[in-house]
């Protein structure tokens, strides 16, 4: 089996828990280096997870490391699209975390460049990747054609966010600030006040799950009807799918224990609810319930406890890198995330200052 050699560019919190660990996992894959700023975090994870070299900077990799087969990048929201652009330039296959950039236009620009480069580049929304969620889209697909419920009449997709992350979680932390600031891109596209930068980038960040998982399901005929966005209650949008089917989108926050995640299909005989958990504690298991009313067919529950999402999207991108093609989250695909999150604001404020 051949090894596939990889670099990281981060070993944070959430590089640790959420990709470091899965990836390890994968018997061919081979950690070559890891460009981490933090002086102690370096030489520790370089340790634990037995990389063969470790940089300070993406730079450094950059111009040492020539024969990798793909870069996985976790760092600061402002930094990961500019250094997926430097790795995507340099002829590398990249991985980012989501949001793959803070604009609809930064997000184009490192589409064409890596079409023009002919590399893969994936963005890293593991939702999708829950066995869950395919049984429920096997199920939504297959409505299409036998109509059982009859015609959809609303989609909802509701999320009140708590805390998302284990209460004890496994990784190295040195209480080293992390001081890295360059490279890095606006925050926000450049059409937009500064006033609506913090709530934009949190926005962006967090509720971008939601937008892929409709698209996911709905596709692309989906228009902006009406945004209020205030963090501070609840935010609500309303798309319109196919033109006339209400999508309605509410965001917000819970308790620090609590969580709140779904998907909601509404039919004229029935309903597709899929539960969602926070996707970095493991063991959790995405659930949904078929409800069927009047067609002659039982209601159909589904969950499983036995794979966690960040496993499979690892197992994903290493099956991307063996067939050199993007089967899913392939940059130019979540493009239109970020055309439809911009949408959401843009609309949002204009219906502000009318």
């Amino acid at each position: 089996m051949k090894k596939i050699k990889l670099g990281f560019v981060g070993a944070g919190f959430n590089g640790q828990i959420g990709h470091l660990d899965s990836f390890k996992k994968i018997k061919n894959c081979d950690f070559v280096a890891l460009a981490e700023d933090r002086d102690k975090l370096r030489n520790l994870v370089k340790k634990k997870y037995k990389f063969k070299k470790a940089y300070k900077s993406h730079y450094e990799l950059l111009k040492n490391e020539k024969k990798l087969d793909g870069v996985i990048i976790v760092t600061k929201r402002n930094m990961t699209a500019p250094i997926a652009y430097d790795f995507i330039k340099n002829n590398f296959n990249v991985f980012t975390e989501k949001p793959m950039a803070a604009s609809f236009m930064q997000a184009k620009k490192l589409v064409k460049l890596s079409n023009k480069k002919k590399v893969l580049y994936k963005i890293g929304y593991n939702k999708i990747f829950d066995p869950v969620v395919w049984k429920a889209k096997k199920l939504f697909d297959n409505q299409k054609i036998t109509k059982d419920l009859g015609r959809i009449i609303m989609v909802k997709s509701h999320r009140l966010s708590g805390s998302g992350y284990p209460k004890q979680p496994n990784y190295i932390d040195t209480n080293e600030k992390n001081k890295k600031s360059e490279p890095f891109w606006p925050s926000a596209p450049s059409w937009m006040n500064k006033k609506y930068f913090k709530d934009y980038e949190k926005y962006l960040n967090l509720y971008s799950h939601n937008i892929n998982m409709i698209r996911f399901f709905l596709g692309d005929e989906l228009t902006v009807k009406s945004a209020n966005l205030n963090d501070n209650y609840i935010s609500s949008v309303l798309l319109n799918y196919k033109k006339s089917i209400p999508v309605l989108l509410t965001t917000g926050f819970f308790t620090k224990e609590g969580w709140d995640d779904y998907l909601q299909i509404f039919y004229e005989n029935g309903y597709l609810k899929i539960n969602f958990p926070p996707q970095h504690i493991s063991g959790k298991s995405t659930d949904f319930l078929f409800h069927r009313v009047n067609v002659g067919k039982k209601n159909i529950i589904y969950k499983s406890n036995k794979t966690w999402s960040f496993d499979l999207q690892a197992k994903s991108f290493i099956k991307d890198l063996e067939l050199n093609k993007i089967k899913y989250n392939e940059g130019s695909d979540i493009l239109k995330d970020m055309l439809l999150v911009e949408n959401i604001w843009k609309k949002y404020i204009y219906e502000q200052n009318r």
